[in-house]
């Protein structure tokens, strides 16, 4: 940044500087009614001038140095607002995967418990094919009975 201007009312402060300043790293701190400026160089090295004698008497190249800065911070502003819009974009994703995974495990769950059960009742089914006729009614019978005295007919296959 070549340009820095700093208002805080009733005072206007716009300075054309020399050299570039790292802005990321500049602070500007109001305090007690003062204003306090801190910048930090792009490149090391002396300034003999804070600010650009030539710029301050030329009125073109001001509005020219103004409209330059307003337009790099307009794209950086616009490039910040994108890379947010990502960051969000993503951590949605992500949290959309996630909750596709947990519906998956879920689902996975319940069709083990449902084969579970079709396994234990194919079991059973084919424990009755197997027995003889004459078993299998007299044990239908018993458990007929059973159950009238609160007993399952699968309890005794």
């Amino acid at each position: 940044a070549v340009v820095s201007t700093q208002s805080h009312s009733p005072y206007f402060y716009e300075c054309f500087l020399k050299n570039a300043v790292d802005e990321d790293k500049t602070v500007i701190v109001l305090e007690g009614g003062e204003i306090n400026i801190t910048l930090v160089k792009v490149n090391q090295g002396m300034w003999h001038e804070l600010s650009d004698p030539s710029v301050a008497l030329d009125r073109d190249k001001r509005r020219e140095l103004k409209q330059m800065a307003m337009e790099y911070h307009e794209e950086k502003a616009r490039k910040t607002v994108e890379e947010r819009q990502k960051i969000k974009a993503e951590q949605n994703r992500w949290a959309l995967r996630r909750a596709m995974d947990q519906d998956s495990n879920e689902k996975e769950r319940i069709e083990s418990v449902k084969q579970a059960e079709r396994d234990r009742v194919t079991q059973e089914l084919d424990a009755w094919q197997s027995l003889e006729d004459d078993v299998r009614q007299s044990r239908y019978l018993e458990s007929i009975a059973k159950e009238k005295d609160g007993e399952s007919f699968w309890d005794y296959i």
